[in-house]
């Protein structure tokens, strides 16, 4: 809440004699002060001033289809969600929420589609699930998957599913942060 007023004095001062700034990172950063305040209209609409500027239109587009999925509009949020894989191809989140959105849609199928082709990507993914018998994957590394799962989809509005996943995570300390 503190960077906020400083943001918002950023943007005055680099539009003051152009009304499009140079980038979109204060958008994107006032998307993301209003989002973790609960101000969810006013971060929906910094994050779409801020997908004009291609750096940071993946992120913004990404942080968009998040807040329609906390607000239940599935099929805005799984428009946002491909713009921002159009922009950014490997984005895993994008990938993890446009599953999330296609389960809740009933499509599971395209759901499992979308994770097959996320574990492609990243084995080790969270969000596609970590791959059993892998050396790699020891107790702590489990319970930070699961912690890293539960976050995304706490951040997307799903906490039945985050919280399945937390009372799945191995015994240890970690969970208990949550």
């Amino acid at each position: 809440s503190k960077a906020e007023p400083y943001l918002r004095r950023a943007l005055k001062r680099i539009t003051r004699l152009n009304h499009t700034p140079y980038d979109g990172d204060v958008h994107y950063l006032l998307g993301l002060c209003c989002f973790y305040q609960g101000k969810l209209e006013a971060a929906y609409d910094w994050f779409r001033k801020g997908e004009w500027d291609g750096d940071k239109a993946a992120a913004c587009a990404y942080f968009a289809a998040a807040l329609k999925a906390r607000q239940g509009d599935y099929p805005t949020a799984l428009a946002h969600a491909e713009k921002a894989l159009e922009r950014n191809p490997k984005h895993s989140r994008a990938f993890g929420l446009m599953a999330a959105l296609l389960e809740a849609m009933g499509q599971e199928e395209a759901a499992g589609n979308r994770l097959e082709t996320l574990l492609a990507q990243d084995p080790f993914d969270p969000l596609a699930g970590l791959p059993e018998g892998e050396a790699a994957a020891d107790r702590l590394h489990k319970q930070a998957a699961c912690l890293e799962a539960a976050a995304c989809y706490m951040e997307w509005g799903f906490y039945e599913k985050a919280a399945r996943i937390l009372e799945s995570a191995p015994a240890g300390p970690l969970p208990l942060y949550y």
